[in-house]
C-alpha cells in the first residue's frame, strides 16, 4: 500500500487481531517512483498477542483432573497500532508499507495442535503525527 504523508512524523498503522508480521517501508515519493524496485527497509516486528479463543479448567474436585476446554469469544474485532520510525519517513511526500506475515505457531495449552495461522485485516488507516514547534 502506498502513503502520502507529511514528512517529520511517524505513522500509525492500525490493522486487527492476534497476529506477527515484519514490517517493512520504502520511500514512495515522485522523484523515488520512477526506480525499478523500491528499497525497502525493516521498520520492525507488529505483533499483537491474545485472541478470541481462551483455555479454562473447572475439575469436580479442587484437585481433579486438569480439563482443557476451549471456547471462542463473540468479541471477534481488535484493532492495534504499529508506530514507524520518523527516520523511515524523514524527508518523504509518501511511503510504501508491505506487511510480511510471520507466524509463531503456539499451542493454546501444553500438547495441543497449534491454531491454524493467518493474517486477516479489514482495513488499514494512517494517521501522520506532527509535533508543534514551541514558540515562547
Amino acid at each position: 500500500m502506498t502513503i502520502t504523508i507529511k514528512s517529520e512524523s511517524p505513522i500509525t498503522i492500525i490493522g486487527i487481531r492476534n497476529q506477527r508480521a515484519e514490517v517493512y517501508v520504502a520511500d514512495a515519493s515522485p522523484a523515488r517512483t520512477n526506480s525499478h524496485e523500491p528499497r525497502w527497509q525493516r521498520a520492525g516486528v507488529w505483533y499483537l498477542a491474545g485472541s478470541n479463543t481462551c483455555v479454562y479448567s473447572n475439575p469436580k474436585d479442587e484437585l481433579g483432573t486438569t480439563e482443557h476446554i476451549t471456547e471462542a469469544s463473540n468479541r471477534r474485532f481488535r484493532d492495534d497500532e504499529f508506530l514507524v520510525p520518523v527516520s523511515l519517513t524523514r524527508g518523504r511526500s509518501a511511503v510504501r508499507v508491505r506487511i510480511s506475515f510471520t507466524p509463531v505457531p503456539i499451542p493454546l495449552f501444553p500438547g495441543a495442535e497449534p491454531p491454524k495461522m493467518a493474517w486477516s485485516e479489514i482495513r488499514y488507516d494512517a494517521y501522520c503525527f506532527v509535533i508543534p514547534r514551541a514558540g515562547l
